[in-house]
């Protein structure tokens, strides 16, 4: 790869493809974007219910008698819920791109 200067004047990576690279049609590359996706909007909507349903079990827990048990799961939860919202926000940049 090289690289030159962007508007920015940074440095942005250029790809150069080989001459025996394959090539893939227009067509083809079209329906791979779209498959792609589909499969990334998918996986937001499995997410974004994740997220939703920990958040309901979170509710749950802290309306029930606060032990020391109950802590560490609200902590685990709380921890799964984080994952779930970064995988939400990666997967919307992901679709940006698109």
């Amino acid at each position: 790869m090289q690289s030159r200067p962007n508007n920015a004047g940074t440095r942005a990576a250029v790809s150069i493809t080989p001459s025996h690279f394959p090539k893939v049609s227009t067509n083809t590359q079209q329906k791979r974007d779209v498959k792609r996706r589909e499969i990334l909007e998918n996986e937001l909507a499995d997410e974004m219910k994740l997220s939703s349903d920990t958040r309901r079990f979170i509710s749950l827990v802290r309306n029930a008698q606060e032990t020391q048990q109950q802590k560490a799961r609200i902590k685990r939860l709380k921890n799964k819920l984080q994952r779930h919202e970064s995988n939400i926000t990666s997967l919307k940049r992901e679709l940006e791109r698109l």
